[in-house]
Parts: C-alpha cells; structure tokens; sequence
C-alpha cells in the first residue's frame, strides 16, 4: 500500500511584522515581505506485508512499513519574511521478520 498526502497551507503575517519588513524591503534591505508565509507539508508512507506457509507447521511473514515528511516553513512564527524558510526532512523505517512455528496439541484421548 503507498499513501500520498500533500498539503498546502500558509500562516497569516503578523501585521507588525509585515508593515516593518515591507519598509525595510523599500529601502533596500533584503527582506522579502509577504502577507503570508507558505507552509508545505508532503507526506509518503509505504506498507507492505508477504506471508509464506513453508509447511503444515511453520510460517514466515516480512513486513515492511516506511514514512517520509517533507515540512517547510514548519517553524514559523508569523513574524519573519520568505527569506526566513526552515524546513523539516524525516525519513522513518521499519521492517520485521519472523518464523512462527505452529506448535503441535498432543492428542488427548
């Protein structure tokens, strides 16, 4: 199973903050004013499970199951500009084996 999720969200500027920085920006400063600040979020997840009977008593599974996010601007506060981007990166796996022996009932008479 693969999973998908894309979000794009943004985060009103403090009006303070916007007003400084757009005067900041009209003389000559390097801030890049913006009324919002854009706050992606991408997301992928992969699951996968494979079961093998090997015989009547014994059976082995593999599972697999990973996760990606990709977050930008994910710390912003309201308060800085476009030039102030931070971004979050996360990678997560995991992966199980196993060998589950059926156990045999002795027979009750």
């Amino acid at each position: 199973m693969i999973e998908r999720e894309r979000e794009h969200q943004q985060q009103a500027e403090d009006v303070t903050a916007f007003d400084e920085l757009t005067i900041a920006q009209t003389n000559g400063l390097a801030a890049q004013s913006s009324a919002t600040i854009p706050r992606p979020f991408f997301e992928w997840r992969y699951n996968g499970r494979a079961d093998w009977v090997v015989n009547d008593k014994n059976t082995v599974y593999l599972s697999y199951t990973a996760q990606t996010n990709d977050s930008q601007n994910d710390q912003s506060d309201g308060t800085g500009d476009l030039t102030n981007g931070n971004f979050s990166f996360e990678q997560h796996g995991q992966s199980i084996h196993a060998g589950v022996p059926v156990l045999e009932q002795p027979d009750r008479q």
